[in-house]
């Protein structure tokens, strides 16, 4: 029996992912930023928070390109771009 409910496939989230978040003009002139986070985890015990003493200090001064290292909420790691024109100035 078909649900009555609309169902999503994974080919409908690629779709919609592709045509609205990754065009040439993503942004204001086609400018986009790139976000990056990493999840420390301390290996001995997955479920304990890693101390902050072994997370890297995020930097006041911003880094290669204009990037910027920041300690998130949740305890992640991120490094974003500052919005650049297109994608490859964004991820070199």
């Amino acid at each position: 029996m078909a649900s009555p409910r609309p169902t999503l496939t994974t080919a409908d989230v690629l779709r919609f992912v592709d045509d609205r978040s990754f065009t040439p003009t993503s942004g204001p002139d086609g400018h986009v930023g790139v976000e990056v986070e990493w999840l420390p985890v301390d290996l001995t015990d997955p479920f304990r928070p890693v101390p902050e003493e072994l997370v890297p200090t995020p930097g006041t001064e911003p880094g290669p390109a204009g990037s910027r290292l920041t300690l998130e909420p949740g305890g992640q790691i991120e490094l974003s771009s500052p919005p650049l024109r297109g994608i490859g100035p964004a991820c070199a």
